[in-house]
């Protein structure tokens, strides 16, 4: 628990400094934020095992929504964990996205943490695969466009219960997922811009 909370405190004070006055643009646009040597000692402080941080920046349409999906690859087989969407906001400047996870020792559970212009989700996970070797990685490297129903990996925990594994590749969504499946565990945010219609429920 004392982790969550400095991940929390952590989140808001990076939040603070990244608040910096762009114009707003009609396309919605993330990229990999790189932290100062100062916030990755911060970060190191907080006991984390794997954190990514991105931006956001643009507007996103009235009739669109925000969507961000924790999906979990387990033996084969993937299922969505934890979703979050209904940002207040449509006008987004250097807005922070963030992905960690962080082990329990002794317990076989795992923290899954995710920060969104929504607030700050954490989700603890028991796999059902024993894990003895993991990695972390991010998918994208530089600004890359978020359109309308392409969803997008941002970064993705993966582990193995042999000897060794492999890099998670893929230029693509396509690509990626497919060498997501491939792995004993994997778990991987991704963010899509879909029509509310998708997501809301029609009244009678």
């Amino acid at each position: 628990m004392r982790k969550v909370l400095l991940f929390l405190t952590l989140f808001f004070i990076l939040t603070a400094c990244s608040e910096e006055k762009t114009e707003p643009s009609n396309e919605l646009t993330v990229q990999p934020l790189e932290l100062s040597e100062k916030e990755t000692t911060l970060v190191n402080k907080t006991g984390i095992g794997y954190i990514e941080y991105f931006t956001l920046n643009g507007t996103l349409h009235e009739q669109n929504e925000l969507v961000f999906e924790v999906e979990v690859f387990e033996n084969g087989k993937s299922r969505i964990g934890t979703k979050s969407f209904g940002s207040i906001n449509k006008e987004f400047e250097d807005t922070i996205v963030s992905f960690g996870t962080t082990s329990t020792t002794g317990e076989g559970t795992m923290d899954i943490l995710v920060g969104t212009p929504s607030g700050l989700t954490s989700q603890q996970f028991e796999p059902e695969t024993k894990i003895s070797g993991s990695m972390f990685q991010k998918f994208i490297h530089e600004e890359k466009d978020v359109v309308l129903n392409q969803p997008i990996y941002l970064a993705a925990f993966a582990g193995t219960n042999k000897n060794h594994m492999t890099t998670l590749g893929g230029e693509d969504y396509k690509s990626q997922r497919k060498q997501l499946k491939k792995q004993d565990l994997a778990i991987a945010l991704r963010v899509t811009v879909v029509n509310k219609q998708e997501i809301t429920p029609k009244s009678k």
